[in-house]
């Protein structure tokens, strides 16, 4: 795209009366009043000392577009002045939009919002996020991060026009892909807390990632497999995998899972792969199957006699459902991969703790003790 510097056929001049000026649509939706007061009291006493830039209206005789000035313009109204000076310059639609996209990101009062949408203009007028950071200064990442906010959730736009949310905490809001959960991370932060105000940042990622991220380590399933969940594909080349996204997650570790509907989906068809049957031959497990707790429950119940199985089952399942509350796992979404309803789970933890008399370690990579804890 030509730069709008170079495709000024004319420039000039003039005081130009304010009525004659008109607002163009402009990247900036909200100007502070008091502000604007305080400028419409310094112009009343200095004048306008910066002069507007224009064009003439495309479809009106006589009358001024404003290429750059407004909050200028909007202050002199307010001082009541008649004209205003300006430079006038022949300027096409797409010249007139990027010059204001471009001097408006240095605003303070720019919201971040209104920057996303500033830089996804300038990306249609074909800029790269390379030559739009270069053009304005900005590293990259600033410029990635900020497009990110435009994969916001209403609830999470609202809370942060609002003040009520930090742009760090939108990002982690916005940079989850399933948009359900993304909608549903974004009401429960914005919910009031106990202090009567929305989660802070550091509770708010606390929360998401305790609830919306997913450790890949220890995974009881094959991350490498294709098939397990056919649409999913392989973990290991998934874009929602930290490590296979340094555009949205520059830091941090690179083995986490973004999407956990996915995951808990790979939990549940593992865990129906391996599940053993009564009329099922014991399952010999492999040292890495025997690191997770799903699958020590799944080598106890291969390991007992069928005269104690039927006992066992419902001491299992419990088992099962209070090693994944201490993982992190809501009721929801044990339910969910285990094909039974929140009461149940929860239910289930409760005579768990009770039978056991137990809390047991999360970490724990000893399948003969929780085999012991549930034949007790």
């Amino acid at each position: 795209m030509e730069s709008p510097s170079t495709s000024q056929s004319s420039s000039e001049h003039r005081e130009i009366s304010v009525a004659q000026i008109q607002s163009n649509e402009n990247v900036r939706k909200h100007f502070d009043v008091d502000k604007l007061k305080q400028l419409s009291k310094s112009i009343k006493e200095k004048g306008v000392l910066q002069p507007l830039i224009v064009r003439p209206h495309p479809s009106k005789n006589n009358r001024f577009q404003i290429v750059v000035g407004e909050r200028r313009w909007r202050a002199a109204k307010l001082a009541d002045l008649a004209e205003v000076p300006c430079i006038v310059r022949e300027l096409t639609d797409d010249h007139v939009e990027e010059i204001q996209l471009i001097e408006n990101d240095q605003r303070e009062d720019l919201t971040p919002l209104e920057r996303a949408a500033g830089y996804q203009k300038l990306l249609d007028h074909g800029y790269t996020p390379e030559k739009l950071a270069l053009t304005l200064s900005r590293s990259t990442s600033f410029v990635y991060s900020a497009l990110k906010l435009l994969a916001l959730p209403q609830a999470g736009r609202d809370a942060l026009e609002r003040g009520e949310i930090s742009v760090s905490t939108a990002e982690l809001i916005a940079r989850i892909p399933n948009a359900d959960l993304k909608e549903k991370a974004a009401r429960e932060i914005v919910r009031e807390n106990y202090t009567g105000a929305p989660l802070s940042s550091r509770l708010a990622q606390a929360h998401i990632e305790r609830h919306y991220v997913r450790e890949l380590k220890g995974a009881p399933f094959d991350q490498s497999a294709t098939k397990l969940v056919p649409k999913a594909g392989s973990c290991e080349t998934c874009p929602k995998r930290t490590g296979n996204n340094r555009r949205d997650f520059p830091e941090g570790r690179a083995d986490i899972c973004t999407d956990t509907a996915c995951f808990l989906e790979k939990v549940a068809a593992a865990e129906k792969l391996t599940r053993v049957t009564p009329q099922s031959k014991p399952v010999t497990m492999s040292p890495d199957r025997k690191a997770s707790p799903s699958a020590a429950v799944d080598d106890m119940r291969a390991r007992l006699s069928d005269g104690k199985r039927k006992r066992a089952s419902e001491l299992a399942q419990r088992l099962m459902f209070l090693l994944r509350h201490y993982e992190g796992m809501s009721y929801d979404e044990i339910a969910a991969a285990m094909n039974c309803s929140p009461g149940t789970v929860k239910k289930g933890v409760s005579r768990a703790i009770a039978k056991l008399r137990v809390k047991l370690d999360t970490n724990t990579d000893e399948p003969e003790r929780l085999t012991r804890l549930v034949e007790c």
